[in-house]
């Protein structure tokens, strides 16, 4: 029994070891990859002010969209820089409705044309401390999973609300009882199998 204990506890650190040799890799590759990014936006960033000086109005709205892209991109790319340094992240007060807007047409771009996106954005006013870029990544994220797991075609749903939760309800998710803005992504998929679900919070 104690050899088989010793075995079990011996393969368990190995595993962990294994984690978190993934983890360090993935932070490396995550700060080049940001240094990376940020050197191409600030060249993209240069050029669309340069153009901005000299353009019709039309012209002009689409050089000011392609500055709001740069800068988002700068956004994700300080989200990258703070994974790789362990969680220095930039928390501001968010107002939560925003982000999704923001994110649709984006989606709306990124996804195969035959998936519908549905959102709904409820939250109003009520707002969240945090960042920004990271939630914007986590929708991301959750949107390119959902679009891989209905083979390109289907429906995907995001919904932002406002919730206020009572003990009984705020204790199993180890929350606190009161307001809450919520975030739910629906999509008609074929969910994950046990293999995957296994390894849901690792990174990549």
């Amino acid at each position: 029994v104690e050899l088989e204990r010793a075995k079990d506890e011996r393969a368990q650190l190995h595993d962990q070891l294994l984690h978190s040799q993934r983890l360090e890799a993935t932070g490396t590759l995550a700060a080049g990859l940001a240094h990376d990014m940020n050197n191409i936006l600030a060249s993209i960033t240069t050029f669309a002010e340069l153009l901005l000086d000299d353009n019709s109005p039309t012209r002009r709205e689409d050089i000011q969209r392609i500055l709001a892209q740069a800068a988002r991109g700068a956004e994700l790319t300080r989200g990258l820089l703070a994974f790789s340094r362990r969680g220095q992240y930039r928390k501001q007060i968010i107002r939560f409705d925003t982000i999704v807007q923001d994110m649709v047409p984006i989606l709306s771009r990124t996804l195969d044309k035959a998936i519908e996106i549905r959102a709904t954005t409820a939250a109003g006013d009520h707002c969240i401390d945090g960042d920004p870029s990271q939630f914007a990544q986590v929708l991301m994220n959750l949107a390119v999973n959902a679009a891989a797991a209905m083979d390109g075609k289907g429906m995907l749903a995001i919904t932002s609300d406002h919730v206020v939760l009572d003990a009984a309800m705020a204790d199993p998710l180890e929350l606190a009882p009161g307001p809450h803005v919520r975030l739910r992504v629906q999509d008609t998929g074929i969910g994950m199998d046990e293999a995957t679900r296994s390894r849901i919070f690792e990174p990549f």
